[in-house]
Parts: structure tokens; C-alpha cells; sequence
């Protein structure tokens, strides 16, 4: 596996994986809330921070 990228953009790829893939449900229901909102209000999707 090639890796590329800062430590930090890493953290930030894995926190993400873990939000919307993880154990946790309310976590994606979160997001989806949070981009259903934008979509409804014709903007584009929130900053996923990535």
C-alpha cells in the first residue's frame, strides 16, 4: 500500500471512515441530517473536513 499525504490529512481520512462507517449510528444519522439540511436549502455539502 502506498500512503501519501500528512499525518494529519490521514487522522482526518480515518475520523471520517469512522463517522460514517463506524459502530456508532447516531454518528451517520448526524451526517445525513446535516446534508439533507444542506440539500434542502440548495447548498452544497457541508464541509466534511478532509
Amino acid at each position: 500500500m502506498i500512503r501519501s499525504g500528512s499525518n494529519t490529512e490521514r487522522q482526518s481520512t480515518n475520523e471520517l471512515v469512522e463517522r460514517l462507517m463506524g459502530r456508532d449510528p447516531a454518528q451517520r444519522f448526524a451526517f445525513i441530517q446535516d446534508s439533507a439540511a444542506a440539500v434542502d436549502e440548495g447548498l452544497s455539502m457541508p464541509d466534511l473536513g478532509v
